[in-house]
């Protein structure tokens, strides 16, 4: 049996978004967040220990800062994708600003619920556009 040594509940996720590191900026996609942590797919590798941002696009930015964990190219020699997992220290909404845990927990709470918005509208729109 493997070993989740996860402290919080990871959420899938399909967010575009960039991260900026001390040597580029880099477009990802999101594909998990937890209040501790996201994991992102890049086109570049990042090394482990990098610091970096990540500016995720809702009805309004968001801003994760955190520090690269683990990094592992899972594409093809043709097209390379690298699955990259941050542990993130801090998120920022406009006029708010969460570092500590329960800070954290209740901003991440608040990204949850806009991305539950987010997928209803999807869904509802879908089922407007097939009728």
């Amino acid at each position: 049996m493997k070993n989740n040594q996860r402290k919080r509940p990871r959420y899938p996720v399909k967010i575009d978004g960039m991260v900026i590191t001390p040597e580029a900026s880099i477009p990802i996609l999101a594909t998990e967040i937890s209040v501790d942590g996201i994991r992102i797919q890049s086109s570049k590798p990042i090394s482990s220990g990098t610091n970096i941002s990540i500016s995720l696009q809702f009805e309004e930015e968001i801003w994760l800062y955190g520090t690269v964990i683990w990094a592992l190219d899972s594409g093809s020699e043709s097209q390379r994708i690298y699955q990259i997992g941050i542990e993130t220290y801090a998120i920022v909404i406009p006029e708010i600003k969460a570092i500590s845990f329960p800070e954290k927990a209740e901003l991440f709470e608040e990204i949850l619920s806009r991305l539950q918005k987010m997928g209803q509208q999807k869904k509802n729109s879908s089922l407007q556009e097939g009728l």
